[in-house]
């Protein structure tokens, strides 16, 4: 194999280690901050350009998980607006579409 980065091929290289083995891209441009800082920017100008997320990124990663948590949020927030206006608040809502389901399936069994 051959494992081999010079500045001339530094963009090639970065492009294919970020999406194949992205933890050890991460590690990389850390490793490049401390030695070569210039490659270390390109390397945030490339994800910048691609629109490419560092999965490993402390910063991104905390982005990620606050969005999912609103996600969450809104999903939660719509099915209890949802409950509201039917009027099933929870209590015996499962044994009620246990029944419809029951008797949608009696009707298709039955002539």
């Amino acid at each position: 194999t051959q494992n081999f980065c010079s500045q001339r091929n530094f963009d090639d290289v970065w492009i294919k280690t970020r999406t194949g083995r992205k933890k050890m891209a991460y590690r990389w441009l850390c490793k490049l901050d401390e030695s070569y800082p210039h490659l270390a920017q390109r390397a945030r100008e490339l994800n910048t350009r691609d629109e490419f997320v560092m999965k490993y990124d402390p910063r991104e990663v905390a982005k990620r998980e606050r969005r999912e948590r609103e996600e969450k949020e809104k999903k939660r927030a719509k099915k209890e607006s949802k409950e509201i206006k039917t009027g099933s608040m929870g209590m015996g809502s499962g044994s009620f579409d246990r029944d419809a389901k029951r008797s949608r399936l009696e009707r298709i069994v039955s002539p």
